[in-house]
């Protein structure tokens, strides 16, 4: 939608991802990653010409995209398995490529919520709400760092910019967790 004109500029259609859920724009602005519930997939969108150019099949079922600050790694958090078996994975993705990588599992991942990397790209923090765990990640190698174990359930999560700050909210809580 173009917010001047307050138009559809496009409608594109993802049928890979016929039942969309999270939408993600890459830092650089040149692609959209729509996930796709129940489908295993996210739909790779060219908003210069408003095409699906690749469609990534995941692990589990995608909920959420997160990206690097230089846009070259890309997290989807898997939001659950078939049967409703509990996910303990992440994907990775190679954002230039818009290929799959690998899947990262982690015992301390229990159906993650959402991820953010630090503003400098060296850390990844996912959140895994159903164990209270935020989950660290070193972003260079994908190797698990520590958990940090919350008295809430964390869900969203920021980092400040500029900053190894981040903020985490979640719920049956009434406040915010730093780190």
């Amino acid at each position: 939608t173009n917010l001047s004109t307050l138009s559809t500029v496009a409608t594109i259609p993802t049928p890979a991802t016929k039942n969309p859920g999270f939408l993600s724009i890459d830092p650089s602005g040149k692609y959209a990653y729509l996930t796709g519930l129940n489908t295993y997939n996210i739909s790779v969108i060219s908003l210069s010409t408003f095409t699906v150019v690749s469609v990534l099949k995941v692990a589990y079922d995608p909920s959420y995209v997160a990206f690097s600050p230089n846009g070259t790694l890309a997290i989807s958090i898997s939001a659950g398995c078939p049967g409703g078996i509990i996910s303990h994975q992440i994907t990775e993705i190679n954002s230039v490529l818009n290929k799959v990588i690998t899947n990262i599992s982690n015992s301390y991942l229990s159906n993650p919520g959402m991820a953010a990397f630090s503003t400098n790209g060296t850390c990844l923090v996912v959140t895994s709400p159903s164990n209270k765990n935020l989950v660290l990640f070193n972003a260079t190698s994908m190797k698990y760092v520590q958990k940090i174990t919350s008295y809430f359930h964390p869900e969203s999560i920021s980092f400040l910019l500029n900053s190894n700050m981040f903020y985490a909210t979640g719920y049956k809580c009434s406040g915010v967790a730093t780190g």
